[in-house]
């Protein structure tokens, strides 16, 4: 019974430890990631709307792939909430917004967002394509 439990926990052991990677390669995953955030308001209108749903569907279908292992990832806050405000202030954000940054590098596509998300969502998904593309 003893062997049974210690090669079982030495199974555990080596699959955990394959897993996850070491501290190093995280904070490269981190800095070679692309974040996009959407900033908005909790009082929201069809195009705030729009440009979270059709930011969120663009990166999905187009990048599944990265966004899969978290190369690309999409992240939403709300102004109105604390942890919106602080992030919101961390990067310099006023009001609502739509941000892809990687490393120093920021691309603020907030007035393609209100022009294109629900209007024109080929001509949105262009954009996001475009300037995603441009980082990878």
């Amino acid at each position: 019974m003893k062997q049974i439990l210690l090669i079982f926990s030495i199974g555990i052991l080596l699959v955990s430890c394959k897993s996850n990677p070491s501290p190093l390669a995280k904070s490269e995953m981190q800095r070679d990631s692309i974040k996009v955030y959407y900033f908005h308001t909790t009082i929201r209108c069809e195009t705030c709307m729009a440009i979270e749903n059709e930011t969120l569907w663009n990166i999905e279908t187009l990048f599944p792939e990265q966004y899969k292992a978290q190369r690309i990832s999409f992240t939403t806050f709300n102004l109105d909430e604390e942890a919106g405000k602080k992030m919101a202030e961390e990067l310099n954000v006023s009001g609502k917004t739509l941000l892809i940054i990687r490393g120093e590098k920021r691309i603020d596509l907030t007035d393609d967002g209100f022009n294109y998300a629900l209007s024109d969502p080929l001509s949105f998904k262009s954009v996001i394509k475009e300037n995603i593309d441009s980082l990878l």
